[in-house]
């Protein structure tokens, strides 16, 4: 990119970067997916005897996502042992090599020690815990963290209400598989037992026994890259393994009507009517 190739030119010339001009080059290298060259860049950083700070550490463990997962934990530690003191960025970044490489238990361990070191957690933080416990089938975990979520307002913009039909309606745009998921879940469960889901009783408004999920036409790509996936995985979720009816309107078909309090053998509705 004309980034890198600049910062070679300037090498050939003799001109010695910095810090800053590392740090940006080592940010174009992230966002390219270049994980060996930030790796190499690092490393001339320390041949040259320039400190790398912690928006060097940052933008490397997050370039290294794009290849190893395991090489950013070990950035992480690594940047923590030579005291440069990790950010939300920073953690953010080890949070999804840990979603990537399925250690729910560590970024669990991370997101306390976040909380611990007065760094708040943000929306990614808890969103990539989440999707590391929802997909390693830690549904406990998976809850109390999305419950915390839900209590500092992290989530508050997915939920909606449909005034004219007094219905609620829970928006999964912009959300992964696992999270998505989590989330369906949650909120299906308080249908069920509004009592138990304190949390959620001012954000579902809606008196219907039932769900509108919204998933759009399903162009969401999942983490691995392939899109297309979420609306059909959340019809099988919601209704092989939650066991709820479901519906889809044909003339919107990336909405998703479910049944709450109703058992899927006394559903009028088949699966030819599903989406496949």
């Amino acid at each position: 990119t004309k980034g890198i190739n600049l910062f070679k030119e300037m090498i050939a010339a003799g001109i010695l970067p910095d810090a800053h001009v590392y740090n940006a080059v080592i940010s174009v290298c992230e966002k390219d997916g270049q994980w060996k060259l930030a790796l190499n860049l690092l490393k001339d950083m320390e041949n040259r005897k320039i400190r790398p700070d912690v928006i060097t550490y940052s933008a490397v463990i997050s370039a290294c996502n794009k290849g190893p997962w395991d090489f950013s934990l070990k950035l992480f530690e690594e940047m923590k042992e030579r005291k440069i003191k990790p950010d939300t960025v920073s953690y953010n970044a080890a949070l999804t090599a840990c979603n990537k490489g399925g250690q729910w238990e560590y970024a669990l361990q991370l997101l306390e020690e976040m909380k611990r070191n007065h760094i708040p957690p943000d929306k990614i933080s808890y969103s990539v815990t989440l999707g590391a416990c929802e997909d390693n089938g830690k549904y406990e975990e998976s809850f109390r963290v999305l419950s915390e979520a839900i209590k500092r307002g992290f989530f508050d913009h997915s939920f909606k209400y449909y005034d004219a039909s007094n219905q609620d309606a829970l928006d999964l745009h912009g959300y992964t598989s696992g999270v998505s998921k989590a989330l369906v879940r949650y909120c299906l469960k308080a249908k069920d037992n509004p009592s138990d889901f304190g949390l959620l009783r001012d954000a579902m408004k809606g008196r219907s026994n039932s769900l509108w999920i919204i998933t759009g036409q399903g162009n969401h790509a999942n983490k691995d890259g392939r899109r297309g996936v979420l609306k059909k995985e959340i019809l099988s979720y919601v209704q092989d393994e939650l066991k709820y009816p479901v519906v889809i309107q044909p003339d919107n078909r990336g909405h998703i009507l479910v049944l709450c309090g109703r058992s899927s053998d006394k559903c009028s509705f088949s699966k030819n009517e599903l989406i496949k």
